[in-house]
């Protein structure tokens, strides 16, 4: 497993959570935040096998996309598909997604065009609920959530976050609390990837119109 260095620069945005990069899967190692943006390159299916176990990707869509980019490299790099599907679904037996992008680019007469259509479509699924959720919202909301449901939780843009994104992004003013719940996995509630989701979101909140806090006091 390759480590990149810190990105630096624009935060006015997160890149994409997974992607297929080069004939490697390239990901935004969520151990790291929300300390760092750092990125992790997977050369292997073992590789990224790791990252999923270790929790450096997380998030049922996010699961998803990288069950269907394990398949597509082990595809490409002349492993056994369907030993690399059975050791992509048991890094997390209970996730439905993951298990769901693995079956299905498994079934693809071309595994690498399925996977990257398995990623395009939570993009454009995650933007469609964003701006049907954010019509919901009044001009001025106050929002209560927790978890990871932002951009890194899927390939790009988010899911109940995605609402806030669209809501934001239309020129509503948007206050967000960030739970902190402790049944979420290590890091990923108001210290972490939860607060990175909400702190990258769109024209970047924190000094335009999205405050945030740690909670109702």
């Amino acid at each position: 497993m390759r480590q990149t260095c810190p990105v630096g620069g624009d935060e006015n945005d997160l890149p994409a959570t997974i992607q297929w990069c080069d004939g490697v899967v390239r990901l935004i190692d969520q151990r790291r935040l929300p300390e760092e943006l750092v990125f992790v390159e997977t050369a292997t299916v073992d590789e990224l096998c790791e990252a999923i176990r270790t929790l450096a990707i997380r998030g049922a869509p996010a699961l998803g996309a990288a069950g269907a980019f394990g398949v597509a490299l082990a595809a490409c790099s002349g492993e056994d598909v369907d030993d690399a599907a059975r050791r992509l679904i048991g890094t997390r037996p209970t996730a439905v997604n993951l298990r769901w992008g693995v079956e299905r680019v498994l079934e693809a007469v071309d595994p690498l065009t399925e996977a990257i259509a398995v990623a395009a479509e939570d993009g454009a699924r995650n933007r469609c609920l964003g701006q049907l959720g954010a019509s919901l919202l009044p001009t001025h909301a106050r929002v209560l959530t927790h978890c990871n449901t932002g951009s890194l939780a899927c390939v790009e843009y988010g899911t109940a976050l995605g609402v806030i994104r669209a809501a934001h992004e239309s020129g509503k003013v948007v206050s967000v609390w960030v739970g902190r719940d402790p049944t979420c996995a290590p890091r990923q509630s108001a210290h972490g990837v939860g607060a990175s989701s909400v702190g990258n979101t769109g024209d970047h909140p924190r000094r335009r119109s999205c405050r945030i806090s740690d909670g109702p006091r």
